[in-house]
């Protein structure tokens, strides 16, 4: 076993997939200034004579500030996947766990670019962009910058990128193949992230197939497709069974909300007694009312959560208490009951994506 976070040196992949990585120039300490006055240059309509096109995907942005002539010229070039820098893809929290305390997937950010600009492009998965030109036309109060992908540097950097999360996702399948007992909470957690490395490689399979066709089919040849890794995933699913014993539901409305949010996740449900996971779930309830007595209170306490009793540890407590107010105590009652079936339907399931997204393993 080993914590997941700590994966995050081995798959630097993750991180480059959670931010735009930006290539720092060759000579940092050569870096061109800005230049300013005089005629405007040359590059700012024809790039290509610059930048050959069989070589770079160019973008030019023209903006009364930097910050804004940079994202200009960093949407020209996301125009070329087909996407626009002002996405807000989030990665999952577990996804975002590689990026680390230090920070370091902005070890590469070109220091040229203003943090302004990263900010606003910093979920849109674009990598190896630099801004090789910038002028300041004084007369006209005008910024123009020039960025660029390489686009054999650029081919470099997916396919090590790709090699990495696929050799994560191997070791990850290795790991379940070679457990004594296949069917746990941990193995599913190993396919599920699995799956989402393998989600990151296919959206990067797809960029490098515009950058190097040739480059992105050979890639497609020798990584595991997401498909397949949730397929796996919902086969071991199915055959996890979770125990679920509900004290003081004698309609056994508490523990078909339980089942549903089982369900939903892919994991069968049973009422056994010997099963390794189980959700324990013990309610109280006592009423009282107004002090003019003309509002009837249910008032409730619900404890537990789900164990994996094979260790003896609380995966995914349960703990709310409340009341429900209604003239008759009856009402009041139902009311309760209700209140408490949502909490579960919103709330533990909630609390269990969660622990699926950041259980160790």
């Amino acid at each position: 076993m080993y914590k997941m976070r700590n994966i995050g040196k081995v798959v630097l992949t993750a991180l480059l997939l959670c931010a735009v990585a930006f290539n720092a120039s060759a000579k940092k300490k050569e870096e061109k200034k800005a230049a300013s006055g005089g005629k405007i240059p040359d590059w700012t309509n024809n790039p290509s004579k610059y930048y050959p096109t069989a070589q770079y995907f160019t973008g030019v942005g023209s903006a009364r500030s930097r910050s804004d002539a940079e994202l200009q010229s960093v949407t020209e070039l996301a125009s070329v996947f087909g996407q626009s820098v002002s996405g807000t893809t989030v990665a999952s929290s577990r996804m975002t766990q590689f990026m680390g305390a230090d920070g370091s997937y902005t070890n590469t950010s070109d220091s040229e670019i203003s943090q302004s600009t990263k900010n606003k492009i910093a979920h849109d998965n674009l990598i190896g962009i630099e801004i090789r030109e910038s002028f300041h036309d004084e007369k006209n109060n005008t910024w123009y910058v020039l960025a660029v992908m390489e686009k054999a540097k650029v081919t470099e950097l997916y396919r090590s990128m790709i090699q990495k999360n696929q050799n994560e996702i191997a070791l990850l399948r290795n790991q379940v193949a070679a457990s004594i007992d296949k069917y746990t909470l941990d193995n599913f957690v190993r396919l599920d992230f699995a799956r989402e490395l393998a989600l990151a490689n296919d959206v990067s399979i797809k960029r490098l197939l515009v950058v190097n066709p040739s480059a992105g089919t050979a890639m497609q040849g020798v990584t595991t497709p997401a498909a397949t890794l949730q397929k796996e995933a919902r086969e071991l699913a199915i055959k996890i069974p979770i125990c679920i014993k509900v004290e003081n539901d004698d309609d056994n409305r508490i523990s078909k909300a339980f089942a549903e949010v089982m369900s939903q996740a892919g994991f069968n449900t049973t009422s056994g007694s010997n099963e390794r996971y189980q959700i324990l779930c013990d309610i109280s309830y006592w009423d009282d009312k107004s002090s003019d007595g003309k509002t009837q209170f249910a008032n409730y306490t619900v404890t537990g959560g789900l164990v994996d009793t094979s260790v003896g540890e609380e995966l995914v407590p349960l703990s709310f208490t409340g009341r429900e107010g209604s003239p008759t105590i009856e009402n009041a009652r139902q009311r309760a009951k209700s209140t408490i079936v949502n909490k579960i339907k919103q709330n533990f399931k909630q609390s269990f994506n969660r622990y699926l997204q950041t259980a160790s393993i």
